[in-house]
């Protein structure tokens, strides 16, 4: 004689007081009815719409926490006595009075508390650090000290939204890098700007955004100290400056045939010659003298031997400002030594790079080899061989968008507009390029570059070239016309169709208007709002907001693969409304073989200190950086997650660089991390942006494929006491690789859980990739997957096993795929 759970199903013997797994009582002995969460609803009397919400609402979380409770758990581990399940297997009897939770398994966080990353760190430290920072009141805006929680003059409690800074002149943090002019740098400055070590565990956690204007200047004033250094050493010793980080080698121009394609085919000289402006031959010969500046302008550009276009297009672009060209060249005059520094954000990191003036040259005509700068002009080939330097070789600039180059030279957020979208809303592309126009920013269009065909004699035909790219001057509403302002770079090529300089239909006011200060030669022309969406592919935008006293923090992490100890999330302090654009970078984007998948996200933190509901997120993409683009953001308090899915669980781990651009200063924590938070992120973007799909008896299954470079698919078991035995088939994919290794999984879900089944990455960026899935569901009171169970990666098949293949690999791979309750 037995009895059977009314939670759980389980058979019991008649004696026992106790369900064996989920510890419900004997309804035979307690006479009590089962827990039902529509019951309790019915029979609450409440008052008021309001307070009857919150009854529903605090009641179903209670039901729905107790049941969790008392579900058996697949995952944990019973011993000893012997339980028989009806039809099912033989499953050990727990040893302690009570079985541990269901999702024990998922590691517990709170970002509430865990606000030093360092296990090192003392209260004591803590202290310290807090002494340094003080918050104003928000009621009388007293200055308080950091540690104390209440206002000395009022009382007033201290909340998120009090206003925090540093006692310290400065506490932005820089990244130490090759190449770049803090190493070494004799500063006082220096020992108030702490370095950022991803591998470390050991340093200031807090941290303050700072204006971005005055990033620049204290990069200049330690530029300039190492500038003198080499000047007076030079002059001292009577030599000219020769760079001993970049050697005049063959390891300097790197390996340029690897890749022919990516060259100026018949252009690569056999043999380089190191030499030096005085020495070199130019078009202009001796008609101009060398200078760094000589009015530049984007047709001072020549490409030379190296397939780098995406730099020079960049280059072009910066051109039209020579404010911001200024501030990347610090070295504004001709240096008579051969030293120059450049200024360049690489990584999201900046960097000032040292570099003399031996460019590489034909042996043969004793002519520039690279790019060059019309009119004896260095600042072309300058920027050039910078960047060489810090990336290794000329052959690592090989390849690449625009949108990379204006990331590199400005430092900034940037962002791709695509006019190739099958509903393009016309409306919103519009209203994006004008506010982008008035706000200054930096815009590029490619053209003939994208996905949809693009017949060149038919481009040609109407004066454009195909695969490349344009500066946009302007952006104007003139009655019912609109019109876009488009330069060539190369100052020829001009577009010949309607609004171009010698179209008989313009208007006789704005002909005058908009065509007498044209520069006829310069590359520049107008044409329509229509014909731009009809030929142009993309619109480049480089976010510049140095002016606008914007401010920016960047934090080095260590992403994807399998997680450590040391991992980190970022928490941000919002203190005031505040305007915030958040970039994620991959460290080393052009000297890796092969580039990982990107994507950032922004949650809110919940009272409990879980990661809570998202805000934003980036695109996944297998690219140098992802931005989730302008953010408005009221105080409190928000968590940024990173995430490279292609790795996970692998102990390949991805250096990154988080860059936080805000029109206020912000505060931040550096935190440490934990793998359930990842699938906690994971989770809230489904739960946001998935597609349901009911397949009834109470299991719904969400996927997201928009936006996130693959497919990621979750179901909730909300049945209160029915295990869903669910097998997903994605084998009609291609070009993917899965989170479990396999495209085939089988999951057993307990009742009132949800849980992430798969991930599916993008595998080769440079081909298509597809995705198709099927999923099964049957329910059961059995632990075992049975005859749904499917093979591990080495063949085998484990039919008494919960999950198939496992997801014990590892902790990153479990706390990603673990069930949740559905109310935690």
């Amino acid at each position: 004689m037995s009895w059977h759970c009314p939670l759980c199903t389980l058979e019991n013997r008649l004696e026992s007081p106790h369900c064996q797994a989920c510890l419900s009582e004997n309804p035979a002995l307690a006479r009590k009815p089962s827990p039902s969460i529509i019951p309790q609803f019915i029979s609450r009397n409440v008052e008021g719409f309001s307070q009857a919400m919150k009854g529903i609402i605090s009641s179903a979380a209670d039901i729905a926490a107790k049941a969790a409770e008392k579900v058996i758990s697949p995952t944990a581990e019973f011993h000893h006595d012997v339980i028989v399940l009806p039809n099912g297997p033989v499953v050990p009897n727990p040893v302690h009075p009570k079985p541990p939770n269901p999702m024990s398994a998922v590691q517990p966080y709170n970002l509430n508390m865990d606000m030093s990353l360092s296990p090192r760190q003392s209260e004591e430290e803590v202290r310290n650090f807090d002494e340094n920072v003080v918050w104003n009141c928000t009621a009388c805006t007293a200055e308080n000290q950091g540690s104390s929680q209440q206002c000395s003059f009022c009382g007033n409690q201290r909340t998120v939204e009090s206003k925090r800074h540093n006692r310290r002149a400065n506490s932005t943090f820089y990244l130490d890098s090759p190449h770049s002019s803090r190493d070494g740098a004799d500063s006082s400055e220096d020992s108030q700007n702490k370095s950022l070590n991803p591998n470390s565990e050991e340093f200031d956690a807090k941290m303050c955004s700072d204006i971005t204007e005055e990033v620049i200047k204290r990069d200049k004033r330690r530029s300039e100290k190492i500038y003198r250094n080499i000047v007076e050493t030079c002059e001292r010793l009577k030599v000219e400056f020769v760079d001993p980080d970049f050697p005049h080698s063959k390891k300097s121009i790197g390996d340029l045939r690897r890749h022919e394609n990516e060259a100026i085919v018949g252009q690569i000289p056999d043999h380089f010659e190191w030499l030096r402006p005085s020495r070199i031959y130019t078009k202009e010969g001796r008609a101009f003298s060398w200078a760094v500046f000589r009015d530049p302008r984007p047709s001072d550009i020549e490409q030379g031997s190296l397939g780098d276009c995406w730099l020079l297009s960049a280059m072009a672009l910066i051109a039209e400002r020579p404010d911001i060209l200024e501030q990347i060249v610090l070295t504004k005059q001709y240096s008579g030594i051969g030293v120059y520094q450049v200024r360049v954000c690489v990584d999201g990191e900046w960097c000032t790079v040292t570099i003399d003036d031996s460019f590489p040259c034909n042996s043969r005509s004793l002519s520039l080899a690279f790019a060059r700068g019309r009119k004896n002009q260095l600042w072309v080939p300058l920027i050039e061989k910078a960047l060489a330097k810090h990336l290794g070789s000329y052959a690592k600039l090989r390849g690449g968008r625009t949108l990379e180059g204006l990331a590199m030279l400005t430092g900034a957020p940037c962002e791709v507009i695509s006019l190739e979208k099958k509903n393009l809303d016309r409306e919103m592309l519009w209203a994006q390029l004008i506010s982008a126009h008035e706000a200054s920013f930096i815009m590029g269009c490619s053209c003939g570059s994208g996905r949809r065909h693009a017949d060149e004699n038919a481009y040609k035909s109407k004066g454009l070239l195909t695969r490349h790219a344009y500066s946009i001057l302007d952006v104007r509403q003139e009655g019912q016309n609109r019109l876009v302002h488009i330069r060539n770079p190369w100052g020829s090529h001009v577009w010949t169709g309607d609004w171009s300089d010698h179209w008989p239909g313009w208007p006789q006011n704005l002909r005058q208007r908009l065509l007498s200060r044209e520069n006829h030669g310069s590359g520049a022309f107008w044409m329509s709002f229509d014909d731009f969406i009809s030929y142009f592919d993309s619109v480049d935008i480089a976010k510049i907001r140095t002016y606008a006293g914007w401010a920016e923090l960047r934090v080095p992490l260590l992403i994807g693969g399998h997680s450590e100890k040391k991992d980190k999330v970022v928490q941000l302090i919002i203190t005031e409304p505040t305007e915030i654009n958040i970039s994620l970078y991959q460290k080393g984007a052009r000297t890796v073989d092969d580039q990982e998948d990107l994507m950032v996200s922004l949650h809110k933190v919940s009272a409990t200190g879980k990661v809570s509901d998202l805000v934003a997120r980036s695109r996944r993409e297998i690219r140098a950086f992802v931005s989730t683009g302008d953010l408005f953001l009221r105080p409190g308090q928000y968590v940024v997650i990173c995430h490279s899915c292609m790795q996970l669980g692998t102990g390949d781990r991805m250096r990154a660089t988080l860059a936080i651009h805000s029109s206020r200063p912000v505060y931040a924590d550096v935190l440490k991390s934990s793998p359930a938070m990842l699938g906690d992120s994971l989770i809230e973007m489904v739960m946001r942006e998935g597609v349901p799909s009911d397949l009834g008896s109470g299991i719904i299954v969400r996927y997201v494929t928009r936006k996130f470079g693959g497919l990621i698919v979750m179901v909730d078991n909300t049945n209160n006491r029915q295990w869903a035995h669910l097998k997903l088939s994605c084998e009609g994919s291609t070009n993917v690789i899965s989170s479990r290794n396999v495209l085939n999984v089988a999951d057993v879900v307990p009742p009132l859980s949800r849980q992430i089944l798969i991930i599916l990455s993008q595998m080769e960026p440079a081909q298509g990739f597809s995705m198709a899935w099927n999923t099964f569901v049957r329910f059961s009171n059995k632990l075992h997957l049975g005859d749904l169970a499917q093979p591990e990666i080495d063949g085998l098949v484990d039919r008494s096993a919960s999950h198939t293949p496992k997801i014990h690999i590892n902790d990153t791979i479990q706390q990603l795929h673990l069930p949740r309750p559905l109310f935690a």
